[in-house]
């Protein structure tokens, strides 16, 4: 075993709700599949340091009735990441926004479970995800609309 080439240095929920679905049948079986969730990375890159990613990771419930789904569910997370020497620089933005958003959704997948657990049903546990496209796309257009954003600093905190 080795350590990861990408280092989660701290994350923070910024937006969590869990709600019991009052119309949720126990009797009948949860059919919540990858087509019921959604997840929404925004990658960003400190311009002063290309190593140096910011991740907001938006994972929502889509609501869809017939899934039977025993919570309806919404969790936004802010990740930071550093990337390690070993990644060749032609290949750090592919590789943080793949395996950054993917350790927050394993990470936020755990957190809604375990609040879900507090709740009157069975906690549900997300369906799996693949944040890694093979597919190929064009040169222009790939750096003129995937082209990471930059962050000049964190974001603030809120207070509670």
């Amino acid at each position: 075993m080795k350590s990861s080439a990408l280092q989660l240095r701290h994350y923070i929920v910024t937006d969590l709700s869990v709600t019991a679905n009052q119309v949720f049948d126990p009797e009948k079986k949860v059919q919540l599949g990858i087509q019921d969730v959604v997840a929404s990375p925004e990658c960003t890159v400190d311009k002063k340091n290309p190593r140096e990613w910011q991740i907001a990771l938006r994972i929502k419930h889509s609501q869809n009735t017939d899934s039977n789904s025993p919570y309806f569910f919404m969790i936004e997370m802010v990740g930071f990441f550093a990337v390690r020497e070993s990644v060749p620089e032609s290949e750090i933005a592919k590789f943080a926004e793949v395996n950054g958003a993917s350790l927050l959704y394993t990470t936020a997948r755990e957190f809604l479970r375990s609040t879900m657990a507090m709740g009157p049903y069975r906690p549900l546990l997300l369906p799996a995800v693949c944040f890694f496209d093979p597919k190929p796309k064009t040169e222009d257009k790939q750096l003129t609309e995937n082209k990471p954003k930059v962050a000049t600093k964190a974001p603030a905190r809120k207070k509670a």
